[in-house]
């Protein structure tokens, strides 16, 4: 934070420098004091942004700061904007959410993959707990030695959608479609309205292939989905955001659920995990979307 209001006063010097002599800028330094103009209205929107949705989220904004404490980062990281409205902040903070800074790999070039995370933290998180018990199947999969979190910024749930638990995938989408509808009821994201769009046509395809329960079909089309991909994380971002939780504040992120999350594995399940007891790790586990559990619920993830 230090470094960034450095560079803001850096650039706001530089600016008042440039329009103090303006009146003696040739056509070249002309443009210098434009393009000052921009990098400072950018540096306002994005670092301005995280100060004031800081101030406004408290504990349930993990930003910068948090990120390099969760995955021992000396270097600076790269500040993405906020894409979401203030509108959506503050209501944030109403519906219990936490803004988090998603980033792909460390600064050192080391993608933050569950099989690095585990290394880079000796599978151990700063209280002493286990990060991940030992699942022989997961080792095997994509998931866990390739896919990285999504790179930017999230609005996930701290708490599981209410009647979520003995739901399908389908039914648990379906709930999600109506907490949409219910939070921007006033008006909607483009981006989620084509989603919803896209998820109404796709679901009796859907319904009707999940009939047969070898058939992996009508789980590759809800993996395709928007609405899949922008409401649910990912098996890393679950990892992922529970780290930064846990390293920073010691909470542990839905214990006692399991989170059914946006990818399938390769037999056609999709990914859940979870954390049955506080001082165990995430237990990584699979389910058919057609199936259905008390202890398997949806957690919203918003992002754009």
């Amino acid at each position: 934070m230090k470094h960034n209001c450095q560079k803001l006063t850096e650039i706001v010097q530089d600016i008042t420098f440039q329009a103090t002599n303006i009146r003696n800028l040739g056509q070249e330094k002309l443009a210098a004091a434009f393009a000052a103009k921009e990098r400072i209205e950018k540096v306002i929107e994005t670092e301005g942004k995280e100060i004031v949705a800081r101030k406004i989220l408290g504990k349930d904004f993990l930003g910068v700061e948090e990120v390099k404490k969760a995955f021992n980062i000396e270097e600076e990281i790269e500040l993405p904007p906020i894409p979401f409205s203030w509108k959506e902040i503050k209501r944030a903070k109403e519906l219990g959410q936490m803004l988090i800074l998603r980033i792909d790999r460390r600064s050192d070039g080391v993608p933050l993959t569950m099989v690095n995370i585990k290394k880079l933290l000796n599978n151990h998180t700063a209280d002493g707990t286990v990060l991940l018990e030992e699942e022989e199947f997961s080792s095997y999969e994509s998931f866990y030695s390739y896919e990285t979190p999504a790179a930017g910024w999230a609005l996930v749930s701290k708490t599981e959608l209410l009647d979520t638990d003995d739901q399908t995938y389908v039914e648990q989408t379906d709930s999600i479609v109506d907490y949409l509808e219910e939070i921007y009821r006033d008006e909607m994201p483009e981006v989620y309205q084509k989603a919803i769009s896209e998820y109404i046509l796709a679901r009796p395809i859907i319904l009707k292939l999940l009939e047969s329960p070898r058939d992996t079909k009508g789980a590759e089309i809800l993996e395709s989905l928007a609405i899949t991909k922008l409401t649910r994380q990912s098996p890393i971002e679950f990892v992922y955001d529970s780290v930064v939780l846990r390293q920073n504040y010691g909470e542990v992120f839905m214990l006692g659920k399991y989170i059914w999350t946006r990818l399938i594995d390769s037999s056609g399940c999709f990914v859940d995990l979870g954390f049955q007891y506080e001082d165990s790790g995430v237990i990584i586990d699979n389910t058919h979307p057609a199936a259905f559990y008390s202890f398997l619920v949806a957690c919203v993830s918003l992002s754009r």
